[in-house]
C-alpha cells in the first residue's frame, strides 16, 4: 500500500492547485540537476519551463514583504511576523 503527500497551492490569483508530492518537487530538482541549466540563474520556472512570473510575481514591494517575513519566520519568532 502507497500513501501519497500532496501539496496544496494556492495562487495569488486565486486557482488551486494539487499535486502529488513528487510532482511539486519535479521542477526545483530538473533545475537543480539539469547540466542543460548549469549556467543558468535568475530565470523563473514552472512545470519544468521557462517562463514568465506574473505581475504579483515581479513586484519588488511584495518581495520584500515576503524576504523580511521569511527572516523572521526562521529567526525562531515567527509570531512577531504577523505584525509587520
Amino acid at each position: 500500500m502507497t500513501s501519497n503527500i500532496y501539496v496544496i497551492q494556492l495562487t495569488v490569483g486565486h486557482e488551486i492547485h494539487i499535486y502529488v508530492c513528487t510532482q511539486a518537487a519535479a521542477t526545483t530538482c530538473y533545475v537543480a540537476t539539469h547540466p542543460r541549466l548549469e549556467n543558468v540563474s535568475g530565470k523563473y520556472f514552472a512545470d519544468c519551463n521557462e517562463t514568465q512570473p506574473s505581475k504579483s510575481g515581479s513586484n519588488s514591494y511584495q518581495a520584500q514583504r515576503l524576504w523580511t517575513f521569511s527572516e523572521i519566520m526562521a529567526g525562531g519568532n515567527p509570531k512577531s511576523a504577523f505584525h509587520l
